[in-house]
């Protein structure tokens, strides 16, 4: 499962995600003095998943992803393969947050392999149009190709996908049309390491953690990264504070 935050405010748009990767693998086992057979289901986890979704072509516009992480079931195919087909197909002509939206729909429920009743591949993407000063969401749930927007109350406000209840109940009563470009960052990357952190303390799965990923758009200045993992080589014999 995840956590991913879209914060909508005046400055601009906030996009965070944590970086957890759940898989359920089914094994026959052989139990009981008959030796009948069932079948267990063993969870694991990685804390290495790329959520949010952006291309250079495109840099007034990115996107959240949870749900399935691949189109495939032998997870060799995942989200940002689309990102590599924009690239051509757009050829750096500056897109609609809409268009855009509508071109990761077409693509995603085309390469989509799985079975009908697999859950769907969920998407947001966040953006300001050319000329626009309000930021505008809409959201996928590959295989249906069709976005649709997001409506927040008086403009701004927040969106939360995947395991949410936590999130959504910090975010009660809090002002988000009068907060700072760097107060909708704090609570992006609070909410999602308090969720993490109380998942921890109960019984169950813990689908939320790893390092948080957060990027920000702005009307002026289009995406920034602020903090997003790397590829690196580390000690795995020492633990990970993110976890």
């Amino acid at each position: 499962m995840s956590l991913v935050i879209a914060v909508m405010g005046p400055e601009g748009i906030v996009l965070a995600a944590d970086s957890r990767n759940t898989f359920t693998h089914t094994h026959p086992q052989a139990l009981g003095p008959s030796g009948e057979t069932v079948l267990l289901k063993v969870n694991s986890f990685m804390d290495s998943a790329q959520k949010i979704l952006r291309t250079d072509n495109q840099p007034f516009l990115a996107a959240l992803t949870w749900g399935t992480a691949s189109l495939d079931p032998q997870f060799l195919k995942g989200p940002a393969s689309c990102l590599d087909e924009s690239e051509v197909i757009f050829l750096g002509k500056r897109q609609s947050v809409k268009s855009f939206a509508r071109h990761l729909g077409q693509c995603l429920a085309k390469s989509w392999k799985h079975q009908s009743n697999a859950e769907p591949m969920h998407l947001v993407v966040a953006g300001f149009d050319e000329g626009e000063d309000d930021g505008r969401l809409f959201s996928l749930s590959v295989p249906d190709p069709h976005p649709i927007e997001v409506a927040l109350p008086s403009k701004f406000g927040v969106f939360h996908g995947g395991q949410t209840e936590h999130a959504e109940y910090l975010a009660r009563g809090i002002p988000f049309r009068l907060m700072a470009l760097q107060d909708c960052i704090d609570f992006s990357v609070f909410a999602i390491q308090a969720t993490s952190r109380i998942q921890g303390w109960h019984l169950g799965m813990c689908d939320v953690g790893g390092p948080v990923d957060v990027v920000t758009i702005t009307r002026d200045k289009g995406l920034s990264v602020l903090q997003m993992k790397t590829i690196e080589a580390r000690s795995v014999l020492e633990p990970s504070p993110d976890r």
